[in-house]
């Protein structure tokens, strides 16, 4: 992202050129004590930035307590797009800041949506992958926090957004950090099937991951399904070859004996040769 220079913005620069590390942070804690509004603070950060992963985490940790400050007044706006401007110019300044000012950011996240943190996280990662799994993984506790309001099929929409918008690994490591909030949250096996259905339609490798990583889930609402909930649970996953096999494979021990009695059987498949399932290639054989 381009971001125009201010008048502000050319004079602190001009201002920085060739100063030591000792000059650096006197000439910034100079700018901190005397610019006090937000979009000033915003340009003082841009400057830092400019300078390098090294000398940003110098100034940094030598004038924690004055940026702290000015963050908490900077307002959640102007963060997001100084955090957008750190993922594409420097990443490694993305991972210093949050580091050094986690508290200050989800105090000012916490305030908004699990929507905002999300987008935002996709954004980032469509400037720089490796600085999104950076931002989720240093505000996993705001993330998990925000996520507990959500419902079971919103995280299946976010998650499917992501693979569709080619952000696959942000999705992993997103499942990896919500994991136990996901399950928790998933009610039936036909869910669970509808969760994996759409997100092996937006990416086979990530279907494959979400299932590795609820499959114990699946197991424990397998055992107190109903028949038609498992006939359900088949049609929709029946839909897509990859992860209708792994499930074949890995679940099919589990479908059976739930299964009890013959009749119970002869309900099933007679629910599959109607919405037309080939019980040959989910290798359903009693």
């Amino acid at each position: 992202m381009k971001k125009s220079r201010s008048i502000l913005s050319s004079l602190i620069r001009w201002e920085l050129v060739g100063k030591s590390n000792k000059r650096l942070i006197k000439l910034f804690d100079k700018f901190l004590s005397h610019l006090d509004r937000p979009e000033d603070c915003q340009e003082i950060f841009y400057a830092m930035i400019d300078l390098g992963p090294k000398k940003f985490g110098i100034i940094v940790s030598k004038l924690r307590d004055k940026l702290s400050y000015r963050l908490k007044n900077l307002g959640v706006d102007r963060l997001k797009v100084l955090l957008l401007y750190m993922s594409q110019t420097c990443p490694e300044c993305l991972r210093i800041f949050l580091k050094q000012f986690r508290q200050e950011t989800s105090q000012l996240f916490e305030k908004t949506h699990f929507n905002d943190v999300v987008i935002l996280a996709l954004n980032i990662s469509l400037l720089n992958e490796e600085a999104g799994i950076i931002f989720i993984g240093e505000l996993r506790d705001t993330l998990r926090k925000l996520a507990l309001s959500e419902g079971f099929n919103h995280f299946g929409t976010v998650l499917w957004y992501m693979a569709t918008m080619k952000q696959v690994m942000l999705a992993k490591h997103f499942i990896d950090i919500t994991i136990d909030i996901i399950t928790n949250k998933s009610e039936t096996i036909v869910e669970i099937g509808d969760f994996l259905y759409w997100l092996s339609r937006g990416n086979d490798e990530l279907g494959l991951y979400a299932f590795n990583a609820i499959k114990n889930r699946l197991s424990q609402l397998l055992e107190k399904a109903t028949i038609h909930q498992i006939a359900q649970f088949l049609v929709i996953i029946s839909k897509h070859d990859k992860i209708s096999k792994k499930i074949a494979e890995e679940l099919l021990p589990s479908i059976r004996g739930r299964l009890k009695r013959p009749v119970e059987v002869s309900k099933l498949l007679s629910l599959l040769e109607f919405f037309h399932v080939d019980t040959e290639i989910l290798n359903l054989r009693f």
